[in-house]
């Protein structure tokens, strides 16, 4: 089955329900958060994502995505399944498969959704980053930022990508970001001309067909 940039977010509340009670518990072996802006740039461009100009794939181990990132994480400790690492300074979510803990999905947060950032929400002092990223993106060589429009980035990526969505609701388009790996939007919005407000990728699932 075809997995969305969506999963982050649910993985993240499947793990709260384990504990919510005490959500920040979840997470383990991992520094504090920070609120700094890491000054890193985020480059997406033929199949692979570029972390200051280190290279990172979905597939590859966590253990590399963290040695590119090279900023504060924290993760969750789960010795048996999926595990879950968050960079509060750069938006940035990160999650593996359960098995051989190889990557399966990224989500980038341009800004962050309303209820991300809802004090009454279970999850906000646990899982979903605190802060959007703030550096410099660019996709396609296009930069992107918190007021960039789908449309305005839509003509200039690359065709191959056969990003789309649906003609009533452009809420979540879709496309191939590589023969691999899967690539999602979510707007701000269901209009094509509404903000960016994420960006995900997930390797496609060859075990399902």
């Amino acid at each position: 089955m075809l997995k969305s940039h969506l999963l982050g977010i649910m993985f993240s509340l499947m793990l709260m329900g384990c504990d919510a009670q005490n959500p920040v518990a979840a997470m383990a072996d991992s520094p504090k958060p920070t609120t700094a802006r890491a000054s890193i740039a985020i480059s997406m461009k033929d199949d692979g994502i570029y972390f200051s100009d280190k290279k990172v794939r979905l597939g590859g181990t966590l253990e590399s995505w963290k040695a590119a990132i090279s900023a504060p994480s924290r993760c969750t400790n789960a010795k048996v399944g999926a595990v879950l690492c968050i960079w509060d300074s750069l938006g940035l979510e990160v999650g593996t498969e359960d098995k051989q803990k190889t990557v399966e999905f990224v989500n980038i947060f341009i800004s962050l959704p309303d209820d991300f950032t809802d004090p009454h929400t279970v999850h906000y002092s646990g899982l979903p980053p605190q802060a959007p990223f703030a550096g410099k993106l660019t996709f396609d060589g296009i930069v992107i930022n918190k007021y960039t429009g789908f449309d305005e980035i839509r003509p200039k990526l690359n065709r191959n990508r056969y990003v789309h969505c649906g003609t009533l609701d452009c809420s979540t388009p879709q496309g191939k970001f590589s023969d691999e790996v899967l690539l999602f939007f979510h707007l701000k919005g269901t209009r094509k001309t509404d903000a960016i407000e994420s960006i995900g990728f997930s390797l496609i699932d060859h075990s399902a067909k």
